[in-house]
C-alpha cells in the first residue's frame, strides 16, 4: 500500500539509500519491549494528529506493508538492515507517522535515521529509484 513519510532522502557511499527524518516526527524507537514501543507510538500517533500543522516539511513516498504484531516479526527485516536493539548502525527502527493514499495517518516502523553519515549524498525528489548509484 504506497504511503509517505516526512523526511529527505540520501545515497549512502554503499549505493543504498536511507531516509533522514525529522527528530519531531519520532512516535517510539525500537527497544527489547517491543508492544510497549508498539502502544506508545500509536499513543503519540493520536496526539500528534491533533495538533499537527506542519506541511513544510518534504515528503518521501514508499510502501507500507503490514506485519503481525507479535514478537520475532521484525527479526529478519532488522537483520537485514543491520539493526539490533542497543547497538549503534547507520539504520535505526523507528516509528513515524506515515501518511496512506486516502488521506489517514498511521504508526509504522522504517529503518532510517535523524541525521545523514557524512559520506551521504541528498537524492532529488520524493522517490529513490533504484537505478541510482555513486560514480
Amino acid at each position: 500500500m504506497p504511503g509517505a513519510v516526512a523526511g529527505s532522502l540520501f545515497l549512502l557511499k554503499e549505493g543504498y539509500p536511507i531516509i533522514v527524518v525529522p527528530r519531531e516526527t519520532l512516535l517510539a524507537s525500537a527497544s527489547a519491549n517491543w508492544a510497549t514501543d508498539w502502544e506508545r507510538a500509536k499513543t503519540r500517533l493520536t496526539k500528534r494528529i491533533a495538533n499537527d500543522s506542519n506541511d513544510a516539511i518534504p515528503y518521501i513516498q514508499g510502501e507500507v506493508m503490514e506485519v503481525p504484531l507479535e514478537p520475532g516479526a521484525l527479526d529478519a527485516a532488522d537483520a537485514w538492515e543491520g539493526f539490533s536493539i542497543g547497538s549503534k548502525s547507520t539504520y535505526q527502527r523507528i516509528a513515524v507517522p506515515v501518511t496512506r493514499d486516502n488521506g489517514s495517518v498511521v504508526a509504522a516502523w522504517l529503518y532510517g535515521c535523524f541525521t545523514p553519515p557524512n559520506t551521504a549524498i541528498p537524492i532529488e525528489g520524493s522517490r529513490w529509484d533504484r537505478g541510482e548509484s555513486i560514480s
